[in-house]
């Protein structure tokens, strides 16, 4: 698979944390807190009010990490996807920020640390991003099951995981975001696809470059016609990546790659001026050549239809209607014909025409 590639920087305004969300007005917390209790205080308050918080989220997944409670710790998580895009607490923000003030466990403190590494661009992203990763490479594909709700079980309890509840930009955000989990781990690419599928029937109408680029690549083998009309939207979509990174070198080589194969010449040509990388772009103009010169030498041959003048049906004698069926039955694949146990797609005749028109023949008088 091909991988995106031009990544430029972002700059980061100084009334933003890393990650991009703007904060609210300035919380103190006192120094040395052990953050454990504070969770389940938290937590204690929250669950009597109507609408439950990021705050909430984060310390009930932090309360069920520490508690091996799997299931509560990726429902929790993935709830603070309705978030993304909105104001960071001031708990979050110390948290994340001013470390210092609280004391963690080591498993907590080494999975906050990941938030300070992450590029992404929003910090409730951050977040889900670093729970994952702090996880075994067996358990990243738990966390997007769960999303999309074909995980072997599911609490109940609070917090409740329900996906209606978020916006079409932050499904598709969080596609963005960590879709590469699953790419750079080559043990999940059906899950990855799986991802692709429910993200896009989710988002309905609403799309972006990755996602459309990996439906047209999952898509395109199996049906490259289909794959193809994703990929010219594409073109269209907007690029939710932060770092400006884009998979367009890659759909193109696709694209032109499953043009070339169906003999669609123009097609390839739109999609290999978009290649980038000379190499590919050779090799694929290489192919066209080629498959010209087949085209032409099929068009010159001498039993091509078109060089031949049209004979009445009824003018043919019998014996040299069963030897042309006879010779159609026989005729390999280069030229158009396939019978129905070599193929099934393109037949003519069939096996049940060429036996009844045998049958049908053997039984007439035969003419001179």
């Amino acid at each position: 698979m091909k991988k995106r590639n031009g990544r430029r920087g972002t700059g980061k305004s100084s009334s933003k944390i890393p990650g991009g969300n703007k904060i609210h007005e300035e919380e103190s917390f006192p120094p040395g807190s052990d953050f454990t209790p504070l969770c389940e205080k938290v937590i204690q308050q929250a669950e009597g009010a109507e609408n439950l918080t990021a705050d909430y989220y984060l310390c009930k997944a932090v309360i069920a990490r520490e508690a091996k409670s799997f299931q509560t710790e990726r429902q929790a998580v993935l709830n603070l996807i309705k978030f993304t895009g909105t104001q960071v607490t001031p708990l979050i923000k110390s948290v994340l920020e001013q470390k210092e003030l609280f004391e963690f466990s080591e498993k907590i403190g080494e999975l906050l640390s990941l938030t300070k590494k992450d590029t992404t661009h929003d910090v409730y992203l951050a977040i889900i991003r670093a729970f994952i990763l702090s996880g075994s490479k067996q358990q990243f594909t738990t966390y997007f099951n769960c999303l999309m709700g074909i995980s072997a079980s599911f609490n109940k309890e609070l917090p409740i995981f329900d996906i209606s509840q978020f916006k079409n930009i932050q499904l598709l955000t969080f596609y963005e975001e960590t879709h590469r989990i699953l790419l750079d781990n080559s043990h999940q690419p059906h899950t990855l696809e799986k991802l692709t599928q429910f993200v896009s029937r989710q988002a309905s109408e609403e799309t972006s470059q990755s996602l459309l680029f990996f439906e047209s690549y999952f898509t395109i083998d199996r049906n490259p016609r289909r794959g193809i009309d994703i990929a010219r939207q594409f073109l269209d979509a907007p690029n939710l990546s932060d770092q400006g990174t884009s998979y367009l070198n890659a759909l193109a080589i696709n694209t032109a790659r499953a043009a070339v194969k169906m003999a669609d010449i123009e097609e390839a040509e739109r999609w290999i001026e978009r290649i980038k990388d000379d190499v590919e772009a050779t090799k694929l103009r290489r192919s066209i050549t080629k498959l010209e010169e087949k085209i032409e030498a099929r068009i010159e041959h001498p039993l091509n239809p078109e060089h031949i003048n049209p004979t009445a049906f009824e003018t043919i004698p019998t014996r040299l209607l069963m030897i042309l069926c006879a010779f159609v039955d026989g005729c390999g694949d280069d030229w158009g014909f396939r019978t129905l146990n070599r193929g099934g797609k393109y037949i003519f005749p069939s096996d049940t025409i060429t036996l009844e028109l045998f049958q049908t023949l053997a039984l007439e008088s035969p003419r001179v």
